[in-house]
């Protein structure tokens, strides 16, 4: 029975991160139509896309069995971030374009450098789940501090607003991996990742988009002051 539950939250955190993972179409299919990047950065994309790969490589069964639901959710994830990026890098300039990839190569260094660790040094899972599941835990938990709001407001320049409906979806989605990851077997990385988020997902929406806004004017202004001359940056 326990069981049964378990997978029943997995199965819904798998459906809830596929919409998230969906909210970024939008964002490119115009950028499909207009046939151009415009301003957008694709801050986003990049970091989602190092988080999928974390986990995928967490989720598989060399590394911490019995995680087949963490792996699929992020497996998709890791191919819809795949997908939006080369959009991205069609339609870019050639110098933004060269630094998208050159931090996609940067990734897939730390990635291969990761993976080799794992597989020639850890020889059990529980050593494995700890050498891949502590990166999940730090980059995880930084993104709920940093959310995706924020990342898009690097991405765009503009202050974000936070919608009631993506914030229910996040607070849901975590609350999700969090039962999943509290039920045998215990998962420790999924579940201290998941409560972090859910903790910070029970701060009042008002406070937390205020806060939000405040932490982005003050990361634009900082910017543009040290960084005018980046390419990376707006105007």
């Amino acid at each position: 029975m326990v069981t049964i539950v378990r997978d029943i939250m997995g199965i819904t955190g798998n459906a809830i991160s596929l919409g998230l993972f969906l909210s970024r179409v939008p964002t490119f299919k115009n950028i499909i139509k207009k046939k151009a990047v415009e301003q957008y950065l694709p801050i986003p994309e990049l970091t989602i896309l190092l988080k999928c790969m974390l986990w995928v490589l967490y989720g598989l069964p060399v590394v911490h069995p019995n995680s087949c639901l963490v792996l699929t959710s992020n497996a998709i994830g890791l191919f819809l971030q795949a997908v939006y990026l080369i959009i991205f890098l069609i339609y870019a300039a050639r110098e933004i374009r060269l630094k998208v990839l050159k931090v996609l190569a940067v990734e897939l260094v730390v990635m291969t450098m990761l993976v080799v660790v794992v597989l020639q040094v850890a020889h059990t899972h529980e050593k494995r789940s700890l050498i891949v599941g502590i990166p999940c835990v730090i980059f995880g938990s930084c993104m709920y501090a940093a959310p995706l709001a924020f990342l898009q407001m690097l991405a765009t320049g503009r202050v974000p607003h936070v919608s009631f409906t993506l914030y229910a979806t996040c607070c849901l989605n975590d609350f999700c991996w969090m039962s999943y990851a509290r039920l045998p077997p215990l998962d420790i990385y999924v579940l201290i990742t998941s409560y972090f988020g859910a903790v910070l997902s029970l701060v009042p929406p008002q406070l937390w988009t205020w806060c939000l806004m405040v932490l982005c004017r003050y990361a634009m202004t900082t910017l543009r002051e040290d960084h005018r001359s980046s390419p990376w940056l707006l105007p």
